[in-house]
């Protein structure tokens, strides 16, 4: 396995795009707005718009949904680096940050600003939990975020990006994996959590084989969801 480098940029140093995009997506209910604005319009849509116009807003959700996890991960990358990330006097132009790579999908206001609400409040609910805050501390030993590394077998090179690594007190090697998503209203949170452990625990598993040639005394990974606030430790059949 390679280990290729360990990427913390500064916040400063991955501002957005200054100037707006010449093309931009708009949403589905654009052109329905737009259309039912027309003097005498027929409103009706006959099945098949109405599917296109469904698949429209479902892609447009869809990209909102990454595009938050996108700068969870991101700031999360540079909490570790930066503590002062989240508070009053940086926060606001992070906010600034995020609105800005926000407005270049052209998403819904509404939509967008429902967006900058759960990303800071998922931030700063995750950053003040006392449970949690322990595993943003660049002290710990092999500290890394936004950690590349390689593996090449069957004749492929793979490349991994472990969201955040390091070695505990104990000598512990941790793997976490953030995720933002949220739990349907339909869904509780354990059976949410659960869902998630089943659907990533492969992944996971990659990342361990990362690391099985280090000298440790043993390797944990987990999941950090921050929608919840919760680090959930993922059990393998195979420890160290």
């Amino acid at each position: 396995y390679i280990p290729v480098n360990s990427m913390r940029p500064l916040i400063d140093q991955q501002g957005p795009l200054q100037s707006s995009p010449l093309l931009q997506r708009l949403t589905g209910d654009y052109f329905l707005n737009s259309y039912q604005s027309l003097p005498g319009a027929d409103t009706t849509l006959d099945a098949e718009d109405a599917d296109e116009v469904e698949a429209t807003v479902l892609v447009s959700e869809n990209a909102l949904q990454i595009e938050i996890g996108n700068l969870v991960h991101e700031s999360l990358q540079n909490l570790v680096s930066n503590k002062s990330l989240l508070e009053e006097e940086s926060l606001t132009g992070l906010k600034q940050h995020w609105r800005r790579r926000l407005e270049l999908f052209s998403f819904n206001p509404t939509d967008t600003q429902a967006a900058l609400d759960r990303i800071e409040t998922s931030l700063l609910q995750t950053q003040n939990n006392s449970e949690l805050s322990w595993i943003f501390d660049s002290t710990l030993e092999q500290s890394a975020a936004e950690l590349v590394m390689q593996s090449y077998a069957n004749g492929y090179v793979q490349t991994h990006v472990v969201d955040r690594t390091f070695i505990d007190k104990k000598g512990v090697r941790w793997i976490i994996d953030y995720k933002s998503s949220e739990p349907p209203s339909n869904q509780s949170a354990e059976d949410f959590i659960d869902e998630q452990l089943e659907l990533y625990s492969g992944q996971l598993n990659r990342y361990r084989s990362l690391f099985s040639e280090e000298q440790n005394k043993g390797v944990k990974t987990a999941l950090l969801f921050t929608s919840v606030q919760r680090l959930v430790e993922c059990t393998t059949p195979s420890t160290k």
